[in-house]
């Protein structure tokens, strides 16, 4: 008996040629099979008499095959496959391009379930155009389920519903794909569901198995949307598990408490040109709090553009320079490195702060990297040969351009066991409940406000019909003598 455990290669039907094409797909388990989900549904559930079709409609009808034949076409070398069906109530045509061996499996005498978008047949089998007035249709590439010598009542995969369309891959369909998943569905007895019961009765959610059934062969759109809420809920409880876990494994390791020194973050707050804002103030409060701690920070800073995140972290690197750590800052690009540099200089210039940059383009010798305070580059920092001196603190900007593994690596230091505070920060407007499901292995600091003078951020989604009337915004700005920049991935 199959295991959702087992290779797919062991599961009945999957050969080396069709392996290697599942493997497309990251198919590699049983379980990765039946956790391969459908993205969109063809509606075939209208099943109609042939004389009741509506032009335009997707509908299913249910007919008996009175003749089929396949030819190829000499302008464009194309197949023609063409039935003629009939029900009891009138006949139609149905059409499949480049499908010849449609003619070894639907025969002439067959009853079949058709299913399809129904057009006006304007031409007859004769290849003739019909006279005006005699009105026929005809199915152009429909999906088919042979039923026998018999119209029976019999549970059907591909017509008569809501059909499920997958991701798919050359030589790969959906046909396939369901076949396939049905047999697995039926051959499993019992899915385990890794949600407790008091959980799925809390939320009223149906349990694993049934999900999986509805989500592949729902009978309704009710079934579909309740399928979708079981393994929406159970891909958010594993991932904040995860992220629990990881928050928890984080805390068990050492790190460097940095000692807040309140005299010195106030004369730098006084010094500056402007005034924090409450959130500045509460969250550079909570960072100070975190990195005197024995366990290492893991926190996001979350604010608009604009709503002075950079400071906030400068606060945190002043704090760590007095006494003697450094600071690494990672940004997306070099261009933001740049403008980090920029303003850190800005922000810093009157203390005595060395700051270095690192990018692609701009090196940093050994003896500059360990007598730097702060540090800010791209990429570059988390390179083999970019060791640090005394690592205490990592500010990664973008947080969400960076990937796990590359936030590690930075927090990574060879020469000492401890693990380097780090601060997340990202610009992304969403509401605080979503940031804590992205960032769930995190504690989170949000900027509210805009600091006085601050004009407030317009954030608008253009969508690709609109992209030529945003194209003429950015020219009429430019124009207008103010500036645009395009970030590229």
């Amino acid at each position: 008996m199959t295991s959702l455990d087992s290779p797919i290669e062991t599961f009945p039907g999957v050969g080396e040629k069709v392996l290697e094409k599942l493997r497309h797909l990251k198919i590699k388990k049983v379980f990765d099979l039946l956790f391969h989900l459908p993205f969109r549904y063809d509606d075939f559930s209208q099943i109609k008499n042939i004389a009741d079709l509506v032009v335009g409609e997707k509908a299913t009808v249910t007919a008996k095959i009175l003749n089929i034949s396949a030819k190829r076409t000499w302008k464009r070398k194309m197949f023609i496959t063409e039935a003629l069906l009939e029900d009891a109530t009138a006949p139609i045509r149905a059409v499949w391009f480049n499908q010849p061996y449609l003619t070894g499996t639907l025969k002439k005498g067959l009853w079949v379930n058709i299913s399809g978008k129904v057009s006006i047949d304007k031409i007859g089998r004769s290849g003739s155009e019909r006279p005006s007035g005699s009105m026929s249709f005809v199915f152009s590439n429909p999906v088919f389920e042979v039923l026998g010598l018999e119209p029976y009542d019999k549970e059907t995969l591909h017509t008569g519903g809501l059909v499920a369309i997958y991701p798919e891959t050359a030589g790969l369909t959906s046909r396939w794909l369901r076949l396939k998943i049905k047999m697995l569905l039926d051959n499993i007895k019992t899915i385990p569901d890794f949600l407790p019961t008091f959980i799925t009765k809390e939320f009223g959610l149906i349990n694993l198995q049934k999900a999986l059934n509805q989500i592949h062969f729902p009978k309704s759109e009710t079934e579909i949307k309740s399928a979708r809420k079981r393994l929406s809920f159970g891909d958010i409880f594993l991932l904040q598990l995860h992220a629990q876990l990881e928050k928890e494994k984080t805390k068990s390791r050492p790190a460097a408490p940095i000692t807040a020194d309140i005299n010195l973050i106030k004369k730098f707050i006084a010094s500056l040109p402007f005034q924090l804002t409450d959130s500045q103030k509460i969250s550079a409060w909570q960072i100070l709090k975190d990195i005197g701690k024995h366990s290492p920070m893991n926190r996001i800073l979350v604010g608009d553009v604009g709503s002075g995140k950079t400071v906030v972290a400068a606060i945190a690197a002043l704090n760590v320079a007095s006494q003697g750590y450094q600071t690494a800052f990672m940004a997306p690009t070099e261009i933001l490195a740049n403008q980090h540099f920029k303003t850190l200089s800005q922000l810093l210039a009157n203390w005595p702060l060395k700051i270095g940059l690192l990018t692609s383009s701009k090196k940093l010798s050994r003896s500059n990297l360990d007598s730097s305070d702060i540090v800010i580059g791209t990429h570059a920092l988390i390179q083999k040969t970019v060791q640090f001196k005394n690592l205490a603190l990592v500010v990664v900007d973008e947080q969400h351009r960076f990937g796990v593994d590359q936030r590690a690596a930075l927090l990574k230091d060879p020469e000492h066991s401890s693990v380097p505070h780090l601060l997340s920060m990202s610009a992304t407007p969403i509401p605080r409940t979503l940031a804590l499901t992205l960032y769930g292995e995190l504690d989170l600091s949000i900027l509210k406000e805009l600091p006085k003078g601050r004009k407030k951020i317009i954030t608008k989604v253009v969508s690709p019909t609109n992209r030529e009337k945003a194209y003429q915004f950015i020219e009429n700005q430019i124009k207008r003598g103010r500036q645009a920049f395009v970030i590229c991935p």
